[in-house]
């Protein structure tokens, strides 16, 4: 199951309000603190989601790729694109 692009699109924004709002944090307080507190608080959760999503895709990746080779014949069906391409120079 694929995420819609409109539901990617509102992860974004939900990472980049998170990362705002935890930097003005860091503003308010002495710079040691300050850093500490942006590293921990703001980028630790956006690096540990980000691995934990890479991870499951990676999962999912592989499990497509195994289902693929047990299927007959061991070939995917090309694919068929909605708009022709344009000739490349």
């Amino acid at each position: 199951m694929r995420a819609k692009p409109a539901s990617i699109a509102r992860v974004h924004i939900v990472v980049l309000a998170w990362l705002y709002v935890t930097f003005a944090m860091a503003l308010t307080m002495p710079l040691p603190a300050g850093a500490a507190w942006f590293a921990l608080a703001g980028l630790g959760p956006v690096v540990l989601w980000m691995l934990l999503r890479v991870r499951r895709h990676r999962a999912r990746r592989r499990r497509e790729a195994d289902a693929q080779e047990a299927s007959p014949g061991g070939r995917r069906a090309p694919r068929v694109s909605a708009a022709p391409r344009a000739p490349r120079r």
